[in-house]
């Protein structure tokens, strides 16, 4: 079976490919190259992208790979350039010529006064929402001087706190904040590379 799964992706996806510039020789999906510098994804789902100085190519985890496989309403990983930055993956987003990605669809990115953050929940986390059908996205939530991402957020002007999962909680007494997260048990076969 598996031979005939492979066979019908590189059907839909194209086979892998080598390509070369001067000296330089890469191998994989979607290719690019700039100014002498080239590379290739590593998988059918990764995707490349450059700017002047720099090509950057980014593959999904595995399991987001086996997401975006089985299920055509997931958003497609893009990449997001700027002059002096290349970032890949998901919610991509930019802060003057800082540019950052999540690696998940349940990821979130988020800015605030010169910093730029992105964030995934854990891997027992996805698996665990993959599981039960939810993918649940993430938030990013900011002070006066800082980004902070998670699930249920809560704030104070100078601190936040977030869950690292949808099933967690946080809350506020005055000016303490705290957050709980459940400690969950990943099943075997949510441990298995789909590769």
């Amino acid at each position: 079976m598996y031979p005939l799964l492979l066979a019908l992706i590189l059907d839909v996806v194209g086979a892998p490919h080598c390509v070369s510039q001067g000296d330089t020789l890469a191998c994989g999906y979607q290719c690019a190259s700039t100014l002498g510098k080239l590379a290739c994804a590593q998988t059918p789902e990764g995707v490349c992208a450059t700017n002047q100085q720099k090509v950057v190519c980014w593959d999904p985890p595995p399991d987001v790979r086996q997401l975006l496989a089985t299920r055509a309403d997931l958003e497609r990983p893009q990449c997001m350039t700027s002059l002096h930055g290349v970032a890949c993956g998901f919610h991509c987003t930019q802060e003057g010529d800082r540019v950052a990605c999540a690696n998940t669809p349940m990821g979130a990115c988020g800015w605030r006064f010169g910093e730029l953050r992105c964030w995934d929940p854990p891997p027992e986390v996805r698996w665990t929402m993959e599981a039960q059908g939810n993918l649940q996205p993430a938030q990013c939530e900011t002070t006066l001087s800082h980004v902070v991402c998670g699930y249920h957020c809560v704030s104070t002007l100078t601190d936040i706190h977030c869950a690292q999962s949808p099933w967690g909680v946080c809350d506020r007494h005055f000016d303490t904040l705290a957050c709980w997260d459940p400690q969950l048990i990943v099943p075997l076969a949510s441990l298995q590379d789909p590769r």
